[in-house]
């Protein structure tokens, strides 16, 4: 979902920050989960040094894509270092 599709009054809440070497890619991937899980998100973030990258949702689907996110994590597996899935 594009920025200019979601609604200008809406509180974004960021779901997923990272500045790993592979946060660009991370958040494509992220983004994707959640579209397909019928989750409204935008990526935020450039591709020039410093690297950072969030995943931004709307408030109200924000304890979902918290959920959507730790179901697809691999049991067992942790997460990439450096990279947070929000509480925010």
């Amino acid at each position: 979902m594009d920025t200019a599709e979601l609604a200008f009054d809406e509180k974004l809440r960021t779901v997923f920050q990272s500045s790993n070497h592979d946060a660009e890619y991370e958040a494509q991937m992220i983004h994707g989960l959640l579209q397909s899980a019928g989750i409204e998100s935008i990526i935020v973030g450039d591709a020039v040094l410093p690297f950072e990258f969030q995943i931004r949702v709307p408030d109200h689907q924000f304890e979902i894509s918290q959920s959507i996110m730790r179901s697809a994590q691999t049991p067992g597996e942790p997460s990439e270092e450096g990279a947070v899935v929000s509480g925010q």
